[in-house]
């Protein structure tokens, strides 16, 4: 008895050929068979010398196979074939537990770019804002100025003009111009027509 075996595709489709000796009525031969392992019983073939399985899990087989003439004499010993189906890789004990670690590891590939990026951002906004405070002086506080003259104590307790100690504590840049009070002081003459021109008295 010969037998013959073929996987048809990748999701386990196998299909047994076997064919039984006779030199008198070939065409009579009976077959049965069993997949030990799936088939929980004989298999009554009839005549027809295929058998034909889908869809297999992965484990250890033996196909047997047995024949009859056609005296229906039945030949117990038949042909056996034993034979491994593999896990595909998908089915694998360990492979959800790959898929898992794979899926943290490129959680962390993706959290650490982000804080990475982050501290850059954080870095470059850190060096412009020391950029500017580095280019920024601000006055706070309380400015002791004399009623008097209007000079103002400074952080050393000498006494200057408001102007020289704003200069020197802040990036303010001055326009110097007379204020009405000054320009009738000093020229009184001259106070009423430059006022009625001067936007800046109210």
């Amino acid at each position: 008895m010969n037998l013959q075996a073929h996987r048809r595709s990748l999701s386990v489709r196998l299909e047994f050929e076997f064919s039984g000796l006779s030199f008198v009525a070939p065409e009579k031969v009976r077959y049965r068979y069993m997949l030990e392992g799936y088939d929980p019983d004989w298999v009554d073939s009839g005549t027809s010398r295929s058998a034909h399985y889908t869809g297999l899990p992965p484990r250890d087989y033996t196909f047997r196979v047995v024949a009859a003439n056609s005296d229906g004499v039945w030949n117990h010993e038949g042909a056996t074939w034993k034979f491994r189906l593999t896990p595909a890789l998908h089915e694998r004990r360990w492979f959800p537990a790959f898929i898992a670690l794979a899926v943290v590891a490129t959680g962390l590939i993706v959290h650490r770019w982000r804080v990475r990026n982050l501290r850059r951002n954080e870095q470059r906004l850190q060096a412009r804002i020391g950029e500017a405070v580095a280019r920024i002086k601000t006055l706070s506080g309380l400015l002791p100025i004399c009623a008097a003259c209007k000079k103002i104590r400074d952080d050393q307790g000498y006494w200057e003009q408001i102007e020289v100690y704003i200069r020197d504590h802040s990036e303010a840049q001055f326009s110097h111009g007379l204020c009405p009070t000054c320009i009738r002081a000093m020229y009184p003459e001259f106070a009423d027509a430059v006022l009625s021109r001067d936007p800046v008295e109210g």
